[in-house]
């Protein structure tokens, strides 16, 4: 029956939904240096609440959420978004480059051209010689 069908189709994505969310919590606890119990403390929540999180066991509250966004100095949004591999430290380069004058940040910029195209020819030498 149709209504079965999209049951289990929307029971995959919530479970797709699941893991990610796992995984994107794990990612930034990591990116932030932290360990599951230190975190969860600081969050005031039990030591072993950040574990529950990451091996499944439960999902946050949307309060809880926001508590935790705000802990890894994040919008919500940026929580989901993947092409921010490292948003603590690309928050920390955007403090530093402030701080710079227009010229210099020109400068900075290219430079970060340059080691990013090293690196994306890096990884496709890697890619034709592996």
């Amino acid at each position: 029956d149709e209504k079965d069908i999209i049951d289990i189709e929307d029971e995959a994505k919530i479970k797709k939904y699941k893991e990610s969310f796992r995984e994107r919590v794990t990612e930034l606890r990591l990116d932030k240096g932290m360990n599951e119990v230190q975190m969860s403390l600081e969050l005031g929540n039990s030591r072993n609440y950040i574990h529950n999180i990451a091996s499944g066991a439960i999902l946050p509250s949307m309060g809880q959420f926001f508590k935790l966004c705000s802990y890894l100095e994040l919008e919500p949004e940026e929580f989901f978004d993947p092409a921010l591999a490292h948003p603590s430290k690309a928050k920390q380069i955007l403090r530093l480059l402030e701080n710079l004058n227009d010229e210099t940040q020109e400068d900075v910029k290219r430079i970060i051209e340059k080691l990013s195209k090293s690196e994306q020819n890096l990884r496709q030498g890697g890619e034709l010689n592996g």
